[in-house]
């Protein structure tokens, strides 16, 4: 196993298909950029660090696909190839049932549930009421408490002979903008992003099985980029039979949305960061409120990115604060771990409008953009959509967002082909699917008609009690089955019916 020295690099070019890389950075200072260059213009990067002692793998990557190695810190380590894992495509001889993976990032609506076992210890999983005992549900390491729509969408398709293999990163409340892909506060440069007596996020390691630590929040001060290495403490993720405790709760499985203890905060006045400041050089924040000690500031890069709007910066794919939680990571290494055929790898990104609502166009897309730049890498389409209305927020809000997705609001016409995503996505030099027209292999991205499209703002009656925007077992069948008809066309490459 190969050790570089900081700044040395080497290269490895894959000799066979589906092949991955390994890097192992578990020292304090170890930090590892990979980068590649593979057939048909798929390529990628991405910074490691932090890693249990097995390291972290990267792949399945196209054969003859040049990987280059940098160590930016310490003295990581990497493995080329980790493995060559073939998979085994599960279509059936007479070309009719077709095996699609689908991963799943949103909010809780498609968020999905899980039940006990049942009296043969077979797992049963729930669609809100109705328990059903198959495979075409979302993962149990995503257990929702009012299920997830896409059920009787991925039930109807199965009938149909697709077979998808849902995998589900989806967790209530998250922020697509904040939390899937991250930010750097920098407050338009003009005070900087430290911001008094806030509960900031701190780094931290696993706390457990299924939980892949998280990255601290980020700050630009100076003309640093400073991360909160001590802080507080968040859970998204967990599957383990020892409870973890975060915010005085215990917590096994039962993890909904990002847990967040608060109970570390910044100061009144602001500490001094220096614009001399070297990396791994730390300022020291105690707010005097808090219960478990302040928060301190590491300095992990000199540099002055500027605000996309609104005063952050959405982190890009190679940024130290791209992805905080590990969503992205998550989904993308679950669905290529699924048994289908590479072109038949998608996930499904579903507008976090609640949690976004009133964030600029330009956050809004770039969030999708980098979504979709980060899954292509390792083959991954991406499908773009938006969710349900909720009456507790404005039909501006979701005009707004909508808008960068299908070029319009609920007043006019969808117009995919000119909106705000794909203009970007077109200027990168990416293909929009079209079912029937656009050959599956050539496609990088798709759209499917939303469901705040599909019922608009008049959906009180298909809502449970309110304020709840959750939807009742009749309206999530709705739902869900109206995403059938563009999701078969997709999936077959067929124009909708």
């Amino acid at each position: 196993m190969p050790t570089l020295a900081a700044p040395q690099m080497a290269t490895y070019t894959t000799t066979s298909p589906n092949e991955s890389v390994n890097v192992i950075c578990t020292g304090a200072d170890d930090c590892m950029l990979v980068s590649w260059v593979g057939p048909a213009g798929t390529s990628g990067q991405r910074t490691v660090r932090n890693t249990a002692s097995g390291g972290e793998d990267i792949g399945p990557l196209l054969d003859n696909t040049v990987v280059t190695f940098v160590a930016i810190g310490g003295a990581p380590s990497y493995t080329a190839p980790a493995f060559a894992s073939p998979v085994q495509a599960l279509v059936s001889a007479d070309g009719k049932t077709i095996a699609v993976a689908m991963g799943i990032l949103g909010q809780s609506l498609p968020f999905g549930a899980t039940l006990a076992p049942d009296a043969e210890g077979n797992p049963q999983k729930a669609h809100f009421s109705a328990p059903t005992q198959n495979y075409y549900e979302p993962d149990p390491l995503a257990p929702g408490a009012s299920g997830s729509y896409l059920v009787p969408a991925i039930q109807q398709l199965g009938i149909e002979g697709i077979k998808v293999f849902m995998t589900n990163t989806a967790l209530g409340g998250i922020s697509l903008i904040y939390d899937v892909c991250g930010v750097i506060d920098i407050s338009n440069g003009v005070s900087g992003g430290w911001r008094a007596n806030r509960a900031y996020r701190g780094r931290r390691t696993t706390l457990g099985t299924g939980d892949p630590g998280h990255k601290g929040e980020f700050i630009l001060e100076s003309g640093r980029v400073w991360e909160a290495t001590t802080g507080c403490t968040h859970l998204a993720f967990l599957n383990s039979d020892t409870p973890v405790t975060v915010a005085g709760a215990p917590w096994r499985r039962n993890v909904t949305s990002i847990v967040k203890n608060t109970d570390r905060t910044s100061a009144t006045a602001k500490p001094t960061f220096s614009g001399s400041a070297a990396v791994n050089d730390t300022v020291t924040d105690n707010g005097a409120g808090s219960t478990g000690g302040g928060i301190v500031w590491t300095c992990v890069a000199i540099a002055s990115p500027a605000a996309d709007a609104s005063g952050v910066r959405v982190a890009r794919t190679a940024d130290l604060y791209w992805d905080p939680y590990g969503f992205q990571l998550r989904a993308r290494n679950a669905i290529v771990g699924q048994p289908v055929p590479a072109a038949n790898r998608y996930c499904l990104v579903v507008g976090t409008v609640q949690s976004d609502a009133g964030s600029s166009q330009t956050l809004v897309r770039l969030s999708h953009q980098l979504t979709n730049s980060y899954m292509l890498a390792d083959g991954v389409k991406t499908i773009h959509t938006s969710c349900l209305f909720n009456p507790s927020s404005t039909q501006a809000n979701y005009d707004s967002y909508e808008t960068v997705l299908s070029g319009s609001g609920l007043g006019a016409d969808e117009d995919y082909a000119n909106s705000l995503l794909t203009v970007a996505l077109n200027g990168a030099s990416l293909v929009r699917g079209i079912p029937g027209t656009t050959p599956r292999a050539s496609a990088h991205y798709y759209y499917i008609k939303s469901a705040y499209r599909h019922f608009g703002t008049d959906v009180v009656s298909m809502l449970q009690t309110q304020p709840n925007p959750h939807p009742t077992p009749e309206g999530a069948v709705r739902i869900g089955l109206a995403h059938v008809p563009a999701l078969r066309s997709i999936f077959r490459n067929v124009a909708p019916t």
